[in-house]
């Protein structure tokens, strides 16, 4: 990166946000920061970040326009699922994970957030883990594991989950041995009447699947 600062010239854009404020004694706070706020506040992290992910996730196939679903991808890939429940560990190439519990909401908050209401006809599902990062280097916890209900419709985390929600785990920096604990907020369709988690092994054939409920 620091050879790179050298040739490449920076680049700016202008953009204009909505920041949601709240007043407390005469002053005025930021209460729920958006992902455009962040975005400038980590200097496009979560941006990029979102590219990356939207790029790892699509098909392999880049003849196709059409995208397959994360399933059919497995089954394309020949994966062999591996079964867990809540509370299992789970040991992946450079994480160890452990689904604690898990709860559905209609509204969710945080500390420094008005409340978050859920869309008509539909839920959040808080996923609390544990996560170790078992490599020797520091890395952000990459979002947007995918969850499947019962109609085999997928989902990635609540795209607004940030900061509407204490602890949530999204875009956070594990640092080597340490065990974090925290949230992920999915946002599903009231019919879904059980859904599962789906992690896969880097490297291998293997995809866990965490039956949630």
């Amino acid at each position: 990166m620091q050879k790179h600062q050298k040739t490449i010239q920076e680049s700016y854009v202008e953009k204009s946000i909505n920041v949601q404020l709240i007043k407390v004694n005469r002053h005025w706070y930021i209460s729920q920061p958006s992902d455009e706020l962040l975005d400038v506040f980590l200097s496009n992290f979560i941006s990029v970040t979102k590219e990356l992910n939207m790029n790892i996730n699509s098909s392999s196939d880049g003849a196709s326009q059409e995208t397959s679903s994360f399933m059919e991808q497995a089954k394309k890939e020949n994966l062999t699922i591996i079964p867990k429940a809540v509370g299992d560990e789970i040991i992946l190439s450079t994480i160890k994970l452990r689904v604690n519990h898990v709860e559905e909401k209609q509204t969710i908050t945080s500390k420094y957030s008005s409340p978050k209401t859920a869309k008509e006809g539909a839920k959040f599902v808080i996923v609390n883990v544990d996560v170790t990062n078992t490599s020797n280097k520091a890395f952000p916890f990459p979002p947007d594991l995918i969850v499947v209900d019962n109609q085999n419709r997928e989902f990635k985390t609540y795209a607004n989950s940030t900061n509407t929600i204490d602890n949530y785990l999204d875009y956070r920096e594990l640092s080597p041995g340490i065990t974090e604990n925290g949230n992920w907020v999915y946002e599903l369709p009231s019919d879904a009447e059980s859904y599962k988690l789906y992690v896969k092994k880097s490297r291998t054939k293997e995809l866990y699947e965490i039956l949630l409920k």
